[in-house]
This record gives C-alpha cells, structure tokens and sequence, in this order.
C-alpha cells in the first residue's frame, strides 16, 4: 500500500476540496455540482467493452519474466512424460533494447520560443533540472519505456506531493492496470480523450484521513453496509447515508469491484475529466499568450480597458478532477495544476491499426518462444526415451523390459524359448535422428525471435560465427536494428518530451510572481547570476518586470548528444587521435580542450592552468568577476605602458636630431674658419655652441627623467 499511500498526491487538504455534502445532495440523474454519477457510470461501462488487451499483456509481462507454461500446457506435457523445459530467450533480447535507451538517453534542454528569451531559458533549465534530479524522473521514465517495449503501455505520473518529508515533486511510473482512458481518444497524449480514470485499492484508514467529512460513509461501504439498519423509521435514520444506501443499490458497477471486505480496503475512483464550456478568451498580441477572462481579476480589466490584449469568444475545454467510491462522489474540483492535461502521460509502443489496443515487441517474440520450449522439451524428452520394437514372445517381463530400456547401461534378456530366433525379434530405436531435427528446428525459433523483435545478435554482445566483423559493420548492424525500432523510440521520445513539459509547468509556478536569483552555467566555468521577474526601470523610468515566468513561452527539447560515460569515453578517444594528428604547436593550443572532455574531477581547473601555462586567454564571457577585472586592469596597464613607450620613442628621436643639427652647425664653423676671419669665426662658435648646447641638454634631461619613470614604475 506505499504507492497508494495515496491519492493524497493530488489533494492539499479536506479543506481544498469542492466537496459535494451528502446532506445537502438531491440524488437523481443529474447532480446539481460535478460530474453525474451516471455520466460515470457510462464511462465504467464503456471500458467493460475495451478491447481485452491488458489480459494479452499480462501473459507477455509472463514470458519476460520466465512464466512461460501455463497451467494446461504443464499439465498435458506431464500427461505424455515431457520435461517441463524454458530458455528465456526474450528477455536478454528485450534487455539488449532497454541497455540501448540507457546508452543512447539524452539531456532534456529548455529552449525559448525567441532569443531575447535565451538568458531566462538557461536559468529556468537550471531549476527544471534541480527537480527532475530529486524527483529521480529518469528512473520513472525508464520503468515506463521497459513496459512499453515489452507491453506496448505504460504511464508516468507528474505531480505534487503532500507529504512534507518527501521531495515537493512526483515524477513516478503507473502500471497499466491502474489506468483507464476514453478509447475514442486518437491523440497520443490523450489531448483530445474525454476522461482518464485511476483506479487504486486503498485501506480505510487513510481514505477517512482524505475525506474526514465522509467517515460514515466509507465504513458502510467498506463493511458492505452490513452495520446499517435501514429498517428505522424515517425520523430515527440519518437521512443522507440512507440515500447513500439507496443509490449503492441501484447502482450498475458491482460491490467487489471497489470494496474487500478481508482486507478492510476499498478502491476509490480518481476521474479526470474535460468539461467543455463557452467563455471569453484574452490574447496578448504581441506574445499570442491567451488566458481565460477574470472578470474578479483587476488587471485583466485594466488590460480591456487600456486596449492590451484582444478579448475573443471561444468554446474550450476546462480540467477537472473528481473522486467516487463506487457511486459516491467524495470531491469534485478543478485541476489543481496549472496546465490543462491529464497529469499522466502514456509511453505507447505500437497500437493495432483496427482496435487500436497497445503492444509490445514481445507479441511478435512469443509465438517463435513458444516453439522453442516445445522443441526443447520434446527434443530432450526424445534423448531420453527408446522406442522398442519386439515380438509378443522376445522378453519374459514386459514391465520389467519397460523400466530397464530407459538406461543408458540397459541389460535386456531375451526368451530363449521365443519362435523368431533373428535379430529383428527384438529392436531398439534410440531416436538420434529425430533429436537431430528437433534441435535444427529450435534454433530456428531461436534466430526468429531476434528476427522479428528486429534485435541483432551484435546488439547483445555476440559474435556470429560467418556474420560480421569489422567496427563499422557491427555498427552498421547496431544501427539497423535501432532503425527498425525508430516508431517505438519516437514515441517514447514523445512522451519523454511531455513528461518533463508537465513538470515545467509546476516549477514555473511555484515561482510565481517573486524575484528569483538562479546561479548558471556552473558546469561550463562560465557561472553567474540570472534574475528572475525582476523589475527593473523602462526608458521612461517606470518599473516593469523582465524574465516574466509568467508571460514568456517556452519548450522542452531533447539534445542531440547523449550524456553518458560511454559517449564521453568514445568522444574523447576520437579527440586524442584527432590531437596526435596535429602538428605540436597546434596540439598545445588543443590540448586543454582534450582535458575538459575528460571525467577528472578537477578538469576544468587543470585546462585554465595549461592555457596560462601557454599563453591562451579564455573568452571573456567565460571568465568569473574576478578574472575579468584583472584583465582589465592588465589591459589599462598595457596602454599606458605604450602611451610611455611612445614619448620616450620621441624623445629619443628628437635628440638624435639635435645631434645631427649639432654636427652641421660644427661643420659649417669649419667651413667658415677657412673662409671667414678668425673674429668671425670665433662669433660663429659663440652662438653656435650655445644654441645647440642648450637644445641638446633639455632633451637629454627628459629622457632621463622618463627612464628613471619607467624604472621606478618596473620596480612596482
């Protein structure tokens, strides 16, 4: 009884519930509020006539599990002396495509619809995957595709749970049999299907801690009404357990399908419905977001008002969920989650075109299953058994002959006295040839379950012997049989896909409408702070809020490239051979690439110090706050540095040239010397001397000054 511990996952409180008083209700066709008992009553009857596809797939759930002989097949081999023998071939096959999905299973990736949107898509996938890891909806997701490879059904169940010691969400799996749909439905989420009922045995002790209100009620129907004495008069009896009564008689569905007396438990009807009305609709035009019209609701009206949003008239479906104990409507209220489906989602393997009923890869497995335990059994059976062909007078004790011809060191002695002296008085058969062909024939039913399961032996781990043996045709194989399983892997692709829609639906609201920091891109080196419904001033200086949970539109999406140890391993190694192709200078630059596709635990660091160790920068958008402001200030330090560079650069040029003018303000004293007197001459090298003299010293000044600058500042 844990998993039914029990509908409680769907129930806040007594209190939540729009709960129908027996005291106040008019029993009669049509209850004044909820769902109609007979409307239920249609469905319930509806489902007797479903296709009797769950009894088909109890009987394959058996051969997977090894019960493969039921009680008349034993019974008639043991009438005719046959071992009971089984080789389970199915379920290492079944296995070998369940071993596949936990190879080949990808991450689920939150997109948006556009990509301003993209910042608050990654932080929303940080808190989606937060809840998928504690709600473990990878393993409810692999329960539910075992069953829909071997079955063809089986369902996952997105929810809240209620009890306050365990994780807020409920990702689980749902066996078939609790289950039951409209089977007009052709969507295969059930998006256009009139009502899913869930069908649970619960004990009544918890069902009265669910529905206090209704305690009375619940033991009468648990005991039978056995303790209820509807004989008083009309004064003396408690008017609304007795209509109760009355309608649990003229009620069409059987006592023992909701109630066990023996065990004290009853088995209460957990009905979502689509109730349909006519009702006005707003539309964003800008985003296309549509809600239903609160007329209660302010800013709705003030949105009318202002001319925001487009009111339309439209005919739509509104979730609903309601609870029966047999014809008793216990509750009946709207959805409590915020989208509009059922919160449970079917994993569909194949479905048959005229009926529409469900299976698995184990129906087309079974026949050639059963061929085989019959070959084997009788193949061993004719091992064992000799065929004796005699004359009526060859042996004294025919009993006796009977037991001592099953051995294998049988003494058989002959009546001397017996008319038919020749060999061929007495013959015994020991049956090689038909155990020969017995044996070719079951392991013909051996390859056709493989066959038409469209599993390979190569994806299971065996060599064939004369089949292939090269890496690329094994995996020209692996491939193949994968293809041949494209339609039930789409489906579950599907439904793995909505899964996680629903429980992005309840994270998203239990953001609300409050700010929210979320911390992103931990597991890339590139971490940093995303806030969510955040407001923030306009252009106009007023306040609006930005990463609106609420208004911006999302999807859930698979990423094409798995996450698991053996595709990391297989890419790394590929990316090794990839680097010692390279030239050496370019493997350095490759190098901490190679380091971070690895599973180290301190990779990331390791691949920050290589790239430092060879001069590579990260990206800027990769580096943390810290390492982004000591690029900067290496950056503003590297401009001045060159702005210093370049004035001693001048400065030094510009003393070069006072030596040059110097020295042509030398020559040409020279020149006059031997032209000129010596008094002009001497004047010349007077003013001479003292100009460039004077030039000369200020430049050298100066750059002396900027080299002690710069050494002082080198000293820094």
């Amino acid at each position: 009884m844990g998993a039914i511990a029990v509908s409680t996952e769907h129930i806040e409180s007594a209190a939540a519930y729009e709960s129908t008083n027996y005291r106040d209700l008019e029993f009669g066709p049509m209850p004044k509020k909820g769902l109609a008992t007979s409307v239920l009553g249609k469905w319930v009857e509806e489902v007797r006539y479903q296709p009797a596809w769950r009894n088909e797939a109890d009987i394959e759930a058996d051969f997977y599990d090894g019960n493969q002989l039921d009680s008349n097949t034993l019974a008639g081999m043991e009438e005719r002396g046959i071992p009971p023998l089984i080789r389970n071939y199915i379920k290492p096959a079944i296995d070998a495509v369940l071993g596949m999905e936990a190879k080949n299973r990808t991450d689920i990736k939150i997109l948006p619809d556009n990509d301003e949107d993209e910042e608050f898509a990654e932080a929303l996938n940080v808190k989606h995957h937060e809840a998928a890891r504690i709600a473990k909806a990878d393993k409810a997701i692999s329960d539910a595709y075992a069953n829909e490879v071997k079955v063809g059904l089986h369902w996952t169940e997105v929810s809240r749970e209620t009890n306050p010691f365990r994780p807020k969400y409920r990702v689980k799996a749902v066996h078939r049999r609790e289950i039951w749909w409209d089977w007009l439905s052709k969507e295969p989420d059930l998006s256009d299907a009139r009502y899913l009922i869930r069908k649970r045995w619960c004990d009544t002790d918890i069902l009265k801690l669910m529905f206090p209100q209704f305690h009375e009620l619940i033991d009468n129907v648990a005991s039978g009404w056995t303790t209820f004495d509807y004989t008083l008069r009309e004064e003396f009896r408690n008017t609304w357990l007795a209509r109760a009564y009355d309608v649990e008689e003229n009620y069409s569905i059987e006592e023992m399908e909701y109630i066990s007396p023996e065990r004290d438990r009853v088995m209460p009807y957990e009905v979502w419905y689509r109730k349909w009305m006519r009702g006005m609709v707003l539309r964003d035009p800008k985003t296309d977001l549509v809600v239903e019209l609160d007329k209660k609701n302010n800013f709705h009206l003030m949105a009318i008002q202002n001319g925001l949003v487009q009111v339309e008239e439209a005919v739509y479906p509104k979730m609903r969920l309601a609870w029966f104990l047999g014809p008793h409507r216990l509750a009946d209220m709207p959805s409590p989650y915020p989208h509009n489906d059922f919160p449970y989602v079917p994993f569909w393997g194949n479905r048959e075109d005229r009926t529409g009923a469900p299976y698995g890869l184990i129906r087309t497995m079974k026949s050639p299953q059963e061929e085989s335990n019959a070959r084997l059994s009788k193949m061993m059976w004719l091992l064992s058994a000799r065929r004796v062909v005699a004359d009526e007078d060859a042996v004294h004790d025919k009993d006796a002959l009977a037991a001592e011809i099953a051995r294998a060191d049988a003494i058989v002695w002959l009546n001397k006295n017996r008319i038919n002296k020749t060999s061929t008085a007495f013959q015994v058969d020991d049956n090689v040839d038909l155990s020969r062909q017995q044996f070719d024939v079951m392991q013909d039913a051996k390859q056709s379950i493989l066959d038409t399961g469209g599993v390979y032996n190569q994806m299971m781990g065996k060599d064939v012997p004369g089949g292939a043996t090269s890496g690329v045709a094994i995996e020209n194989l692996v491939e193949q049989g994968a293809i041949t399983l494209a339609e039930m892997n789409d489906n579950y692709a599907y439904a793995r896909t909505k899964t996680h829609e629903l429980l992005l639906s309840l994270v998203k609201e239990d953001i609300g409408r409050d700010e929210m920091e979320v911390v992103v891109g931990r597991n890339t080196g590139r971490q940093r702070s995303v806030f969510l419904n955040k407001w923030e001033p306009d252009e106009n200086g007023r306040k609006i809020k930005t990463n609106n949970v609420a208004h911006i539109k999302t999807r859930v999406d698979l990423e094409e490239v798995p996450n698991t140890t053996t595709y990391r391993r297989q890419m790394l190694n590929s990316l090794t051979e990839i680097t010692k192709a390279l030239p050496p200078d370019i493997q350095a630059v490759v190098m901490p690439m190679v380091i971070e596709a690895t599973d180290y635990p301190r990779k990331r660091e390791m691949a920050d110090q290589v790239r430092k160790a060879i001069g590579i920068q990260k990206p800027l958008d990769q580096m943390t706050p810290e390492e982004q402001q000591q690029v900067q200030e290496a950056m503003q330090k590297a401009d001045e540095d060159e702005q210093f560079q370049k004035e001693l650069q001048a400065l030094q040029l510009a003393e070069a040239q006072a030596k040059v003018e110097k020295a042509e303000a030398e020559a040409e004293l020279a020149k006059a010397r031997s032209e000129k007197t010596t008094v002009e001459a001497a004047k010349i090298e007077q003013d001479t001397d003292h100009g460039v003299d004077t030039h000369a010293l200020d430049v050298a000044s100066r750059a002396k000054e900027l080299s002690e600058t710069d050494e002082e500042s080198d000293d820094g």
